[in-house]
Protein backbone atom coordinates (compact mmCIF):
# COMPACT_ATOMS: atom_id res chain seq x y z
CA UNK A 1 0.00 0.00 0.00
CA UNK A 2 0.89 3.68 -1.18
CA UNK A 3 1.41 5.64 2.34
CA UNK A 4 0.83 9.44 1.93
CA UNK A 5 2.29 12.31 4.52
CA UNK A 6 -0.61 14.32 3.51
CA UNK A 7 -3.12 15.01 0.83
CA UNK A 8 -5.07 18.48 -0.40
CA UNK A 9 -8.66 18.33 -1.95
CA UNK A 10 -9.78 21.46 -4.00
CA UNK A 11 -13.09 21.75 -5.40
CA UNK A 12 -14.69 24.09 -7.54
CA UNK A 13 -17.89 25.09 -8.92
CA UNK A 14 -21.90 24.32 -7.99
CA UNK A 15 -21.95 22.69 -4.55
CA UNK A 16 -18.55 22.87 -4.31
CA UNK A 17 -18.62 24.09 -0.30
CA UNK A 18 -21.44 21.16 0.42
CA UNK A 19 -19.33 18.53 -0.05
CA UNK A 20 -16.34 19.60 2.00
CA UNK A 21 -16.47 18.07 5.40
CA UNK A 22 -16.05 14.73 7.62
CA UNK A 23 -16.61 12.81 4.79
CA UNK A 24 -13.06 13.50 3.28
CA UNK A 25 -11.55 13.00 6.31
CA UNK A 26 -12.05 9.84 7.15
CA UNK A 27 -11.86 8.62 3.04
CA UNK A 28 -8.19 6.53 3.40
CA UNK A 29 -7.16 6.37 7.02
CA UNK A 30 -5.20 3.48 6.35
CA UNK A 31 -2.88 5.46 3.83
CA UNK A 32 -1.61 8.19 6.41
CA UNK A 33 0.89 7.55 9.40
CA UNK A 34 -0.10 8.33 12.66
CA UNK A 35 2.16 10.69 13.75
CA UNK A 36 0.57 12.81 10.37
CA UNK A 37 -0.94 16.08 12.00
CA UNK A 38 -3.59 16.78 9.47
CA UNK A 39 -3.40 14.30 6.67
CA UNK A 40 -6.01 15.44 4.55
CA UNK A 41 -6.89 19.02 4.03
CA UNK A 42 -10.04 20.54 1.71
CA UNK A 43 -10.57 23.35 0.28
CA UNK A 44 -13.41 24.74 -2.20
CA UNK A 45 -14.04 27.64 -4.49
CA UNK A 46 -18.20 28.16 -5.64
CA UNK A 47 -16.29 29.67 -8.97
CA UNK A 48 -16.07 27.28 -11.87
CA UNK A 49 -12.77 26.59 -13.50
CA UNK A 50 -12.53 26.28 -17.17
CA UNK A 51 -15.78 26.43 -18.07
CA UNK A 52 -16.60 23.17 -15.95
CA UNK A 53 -19.77 23.03 -13.69
CA UNK A 54 -17.92 20.86 -10.95
CA UNK A 55 -13.92 19.92 -10.57
CA UNK A 56 -11.76 18.28 -8.23
CA UNK A 57 -8.15 18.31 -7.89
CA UNK A 58 -5.99 15.93 -5.45
CA UNK A 59 -2.53 17.02 -4.41
CA UNK A 60 -0.78 13.94 -2.65
CA UNK A 61 3.09 13.94 -1.11
CA UNK A 62 3.12 10.04 -1.36
CA UNK A 63 5.71 6.82 -1.58
CA UNK A 64 4.08 6.79 -5.57
CA UNK A 65 6.97 9.30 -6.32
CA UNK A 66 9.93 6.82 -5.42
CA UNK A 67 9.72 4.79 -8.22
CA UNK A 68 10.24 7.99 -10.82
CA UNK A 69 13.20 9.53 -9.10
CA UNK A 70 14.82 6.16 -8.36
CA UNK A 71 14.71 6.09 -12.09
CA UNK A 72 15.92 9.88 -12.81
CA UNK A 73 18.32 9.66 -10.04
CA UNK A 74 19.98 6.40 -11.55
CA UNK A 75 19.80 7.79 -15.28
CA UNK A 76 21.47 11.85 -13.56
CA UNK A 77 24.20 9.66 -11.91
CA UNK A 78 24.86 7.60 -14.51
CA UNK A 79 25.57 11.20 -17.27
CA UNK A 80 27.63 12.71 -14.44
CA UNK A 81 29.60 9.78 -13.91
CA UNK A 82 30.53 10.15 -17.54
CA UNK A 83 30.99 13.52 -17.08
CA UNK A 84 27.80 14.86 -19.26
CA UNK A 85 26.96 18.31 -19.20
CA UNK A 86 29.23 18.93 -16.29
CA UNK A 87 31.78 21.51 -17.98
CA UNK A 88 28.73 23.72 -18.39
CA UNK A 89 27.62 24.28 -15.00
CA UNK A 90 31.28 24.37 -13.98
CA UNK A 91 31.77 27.25 -15.96
CA UNK A 92 29.68 29.13 -13.65
CA UNK A 93 31.21 28.39 -10.91
CA UNK A 94 29.50 24.77 -9.79
CA UNK A 95 32.05 22.40 -8.83
CA UNK A 96 31.49 17.61 -8.81
CA UNK A 97 31.12 18.29 -5.03
CA UNK A 98 27.98 20.45 -5.65
CA UNK A 99 26.62 17.64 -7.68
CA UNK A 100 27.91 14.74 -5.17
CA UNK A 101 26.24 16.62 -2.19
CA UNK A 102 22.75 16.86 -3.78
CA UNK A 103 22.91 13.11 -5.27
CA UNK A 104 23.73 12.38 -1.38
CA UNK A 105 20.12 14.43 -0.77
CA UNK A 106 18.42 12.68 -3.29
CA UNK A 107 18.98 9.45 -1.72
CA UNK A 108 18.39 10.45 1.89
CA UNK A 109 14.90 11.78 0.54
CA UNK A 110 14.75 8.24 -1.36
CA UNK A 111 15.21 6.72 1.55
CA UNK A 112 13.09 8.36 3.68
CA UNK A 113 9.84 7.85 1.54
CA UNK A 114 11.00 4.16 1.65
CA UNK A 115 10.97 4.04 5.42
CA UNK A 116 7.70 5.66 5.41
CA UNK A 117 5.12 3.78 8.02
Amino acid sequence: MVRAVASLVTLRGDDAKACVGGELQGLYPNVFPSWTFEPMLAGYSDARFGGNARLATAWTNSQSIVDPLERLVSSTWSKFSMGAYVHHYEKHGLVRADFERDFATLEQVLSDYRKMT
